[in-house]
């Protein structure tokens, strides 16, 4: 495999510990059925090289959506969602393999169409950070 493909295998493996979400996909499904879901969205890397090694840079865009909400207590519970996928990654710092170390880095709000026209408000949680280096 690539180092692109072990980073979003990586991440979606991370998303399917935690319980509170019902469907992960590694990239952005066509529509969204279940809510909770959470989805590897754009993956950006560096590379840096000479003669004898390589190395990457990576980010990595975790898209969380509870669904709709109108009020305090779905506003909460999404919260927690948020929560448990960040601890998720933050347990997780070798997520893509051994020789690997990621972090979550920045989360931030966002908004998804299901696919089927209804907006459901979202998170964006950036693992960055991540590191790997070969030889060439």
């Amino acid at each position: 495999m690539s180092v692109t493909a072990d980073l979003r295998n990586g991440a979606k493996a991370i998303l399917d510990t935690v319980p509170a979400i019902v469907q992960t996909y590694s990239a952005r499904p066509g529509s969204i059925g279940s809510t909770p879901a959470a989805w590897v969205d754009q993956v950006r890397v560096d590379l840096t090289h000479d003669a004898g090694t390589r190395q990457w840079s990576a980010e990595a865009d975790v898209l969380v959506v509870c669904g709709g909400f109108d009020n305090e207590e779905q506003q909460a519970n999404a919260d927690t969602i948020l929560d448990a996928v960040v601890d998720a990654f933050s347990d997780a710092p070798h997520m893509a393999g051994a020789n690997t170390v990621s972090e979550p880095v920045r989360v931030r709000s966002t908004t998804v169409d299901n696919g089927n026209g209804i907006v459901y408000a979202a998170w964006i949680v950036t693992i960055g950070r991540f590191v790997f280096a070969e030889g060439r």
